[in-house]
């Protein structure tokens, strides 16, 4: 119950944030986690609330499982979103998992029609190079990351939608286990 409370209140500060706003914190907790010596389970318990917070991971696993979300029953699309939530952190936790003098900067933020922005920003790397990290807003949330030009949630569909051509839902879950797992080894001493 507590976390449910907590969870609500957290998605109604970011609803009523501006987009910068919203960009600007979950790039802090980024660089705080970055900074962290700490292992992956801390990391990953920081990113988590930031994820939470910023993400409209329903939209994202909608879209992720396209007409299988349909078909699925009100637990089971449950147990997507809390395993792409899952999935989502470890990937930030694994791969924003060391400092070396990075920053990030907010290079424009637009509203393209009423309720959807997209905030442009890069990574700017320790030896100068840039990564472009452009945030996709829907009702007040982050819907889809763009990284140079390539759509983290149109690789997912069109991976997933391979995945489940193939071995089903049950296929696509043990990939995204395995996925998480892999992330979570990938940091271990």
């Amino acid at each position: 119950m507590f976390r449910i409370v907590l969870t609500v209140l957290a998605f109604e500060l970011a609803v009523g944030s501006e987009p910068e706003e919203v960009v600007a914190d979950f790039h802090h907790k980024l660089l705080s986690s970055m900074k962290s010596s700490a292992p992956f389970a801390e990391r990953y318990a920081v990113l988590d609330h930031a994820v939470g917070e910023a993400f409209d991971v329903l939209t994202i696993t909608r879209v992720s499982l396209g007409k299988s979300w349909r078909a699925q029953s009100a637990e089971e699309r449950l147990g997507f979103r809390a395993l792409l939530r899952e999935l989502i952190v470890a990937t930030y936790t694994s791969r924003f998992s060391s400092f070396n003098g990075q920053r990030f900067e907010t290079v424009e933020a637009t509203e393209v029609r009423e309720g959807r922005w997209v905030v442009k920003t890069h990574l700017v790397k320790n030896d100068g190079g840039i990564v472009r990290l452009d945030y996709y807003f829907r009702d007040g949330l982050i819907f889809n990351v763009v990284a140079d030009g390539v759509s983290d949630l149109s690789l997912r569909r069109s991976d997933y939608a391979s995945i489940i051509g193939s071995e089903g839902l049950d296929g696509l879950r043990r990939s995204i286990r395995d996925s998480i797992e892999e992330y979570r080894s990938s940091d271990a001493p």
